[in-house]
């Protein structure tokens, strides 16, 4: 498997899981070692900071996760009213 469709599986798989994935479970998902997916997530990293992305890839106890980055905190909090509020509404005239 070349290394772009191993890191859009990779981003792919972040985005979806939604908790942190442990690079040697990756590696097993994509028959390279867990070092060779450590890189390919701080490739991934870096793409994302330098175009300036609104998420990013950090590390939490070896493991890796997607997330928002703190500095969208604002138009995540708006965006989350919004459909709250949304709910709210349709659940109100019996649409869900």
């Amino acid at each position: 498997m070349d290394e772009k469709a191993v890191k859009r599986g990779l981003e792919a798989i972040l985005f979806v899981w939604g908790s942190p994935v442990d690079p040697g479970d990756a590696a097993g998902v994509f028959g390279v070692s867990a070092s060779e997916i450590v890189r390919f997530l701080e490739e991934l990293s870096g793409e994302y900071e330098s175009r300036g992305s609104g998420l990013m890839i950090r590390r939490i106890d070896g493991s890796y996760q997607i997330c928002t980055r703190p500095e969208c905190e604002e138009a995540v909090r708006s965006s989350q009213k919004t459909l709250d509020d949304l709910r709210h509404f349709t659940n109100r005239i019996g649409i869900y």
